[in-house]
């Protein structure tokens, strides 16, 4: 929520400029969170979220520095919400991805719960902090406080070590020793459109995740 503050209070943008802004920033959720998954369905989940993180502290320091400069307009805006929000679709894809790799299966969903629990408190509580480091900070601070939000978000990441024991390639050991099938891909790549495929068939055979998936669509 720091973007549409900023804009109203840096550049006075009026109601219609911020409906065009809150929609940049939800277009890559349509546009790329199928290609995200199958992206980042072979990488290491915690090093998606260290780089999504550094990027996003990255943008927000751009923006505090163009404002400093005087010449931050609602186009390059407009360029850094879409690109917090493509680097958001990633980071929530694989911060959901990264716990089967930190937990045991009878831990799930008490992990779950806990991430979830914690991520509702951050919904709450993200526009009143934005607004309060608004009304107690210039422009280019409060955007520098919040990049470092992202800094620390990035180093606590980094130190979490999981206890899993761990395959030949990288990979979460399953219960009967082997590395668990589709952590870390398979042998040789498989296009994006195919993995897209599989995993949209997959959630539609399954009730519960179809259930998931049709509640995400319509909030």
């Amino acid at each position: 929520m720091l973007l549409p503050l900023l804009a109203v209070l840096a550049l006075d943008a009026d109601a219609d400029r911020l409906g065009v802004l809150r929609a940049v920033e939800q277009v890559p959720v349509l546009l790329l969170s199928l290609f995200a998954g199958a992206w980042a369905d072979r990488l290491r989940p915690r090093d998606v979220m260290v780089y999504a993180d550094a990027g996003r502290a990255l943008a927000l320091v751009a923006v505090a520095a163009a404002y400093a400069f005087g010449v931050l307009g609602m186009e390059a805006l407009l360029v850094v919400a879409f690109l917090m929000g493509t680097l958001t679709v990633f980071f929530d894809v694989a911060y959901q991805a990264s716990l089967v790799q930190l937990v045991h299966r009878q831990q799930l969903t008490q992990a779950n719960s806990a991430l979830e629990g914690s991520r509702s408190v951050a919904q709450f509580g993200g526009p009143a902090l934005g607004g309060g480091l608004l009304s107690v900070f210039s422009v280019p601070v409060a955007a520098l406080v919040s990049a470092l939000f992202f800094v620390l978000s990035l180093l606590s990441l980094r130190s979490i070590r999981s206890d899993r024991p761990r395959g030949a390639r990288g990979g979460p050991v399953g219960e009967r020793g082997g590395r668990r099938e589709g952590r870390c891909g398979p042998p040789f790549p498989v296009p994006a459109l195919r993995r897209i495929r599989e995993g949209v068939r997959h959630v539609a055979g399954e009730a519960s995740l179809r259930a998931v998936a049709l509640a995400t669509a319509l909030f």
